[in-house]
């Protein structure tokens, strides 16, 4: 209580048995809820994208529109044309974030991009441990390996510098 030291409560875990001994459907059960989140968060997001395209057909127009107001400004001389650019762009909103609860095949750089938009963090589930390892293990993973050791507790910030993907910052890496 005394001191600044933040611990994040993040669960790990492992299902380890011989083969044959029903680990997959133990594990699956308790992942239900967490399934039925995520396919509610995947159809409200498909109902806000749909209603985002059709803001932005309209935004889309609007900008035409005041393409045409600011050459007519500009030469005229009459109105203010950075007025009607505001004025423009005020339709220009982000699209829409889909709400994550479970990844279960991603890349380091896709999970970056999830949790970026999921501060709350996400659930990285593999019925295959050693699929996981292994593929850590690969040469050329070793960003990957290195993400998942700084999400592992869950409190630290992490930021991607990509060419195609831009500067991803990464405020709470929470796998």
């Amino acid at each position: 209580r005394q001191d600044d030291w933040l611990v994040v409560p993040n669960l790990w875990g492992a299902a380890i048995g011989p083969p044959s001994v029903m680990k997959t459907p133990a594990i699956q059960e308790p992942l239900k809820p967490l399934k039925r989140l995520e396919i509610e968060a995947k159809k409200k997001f498909d109902a806000e994208m749909k209603e985002y395209e059709a803001r932005q057909l309209v935004a889309d127009q609007r900008k035409q529109l005041a393409k045409t107001a600011i050459k007519k400004a500009l030469t005229s001389e009459d109105g203010d044309p950075l007025a009607v650019a505001r004025n423009a762009m005020q339709d220009d909103t982000p699209p829409p974030v889909r709400r994550r609860y479970l990844v279960n095949d991603s890349t380091v750089e896709k999970l970056g991009e999830i949790l970026n938009a999921n501060p709350c963090g996400v659930l990285s589930f593999r019925d295959e441990l050693v699929g996981l390892l292994k593929s850590l293990d690969k040469e050329g993973q070793e960003g990957a390996r290195s993400f998942y050791l700084e999400a592992w507790n869950g409190n630290g910030r992490y930021t991607y510098d990509r060419i195609g993907r831009g500067t991803i910052d990464i405020e709470a890496a929470v796998v």
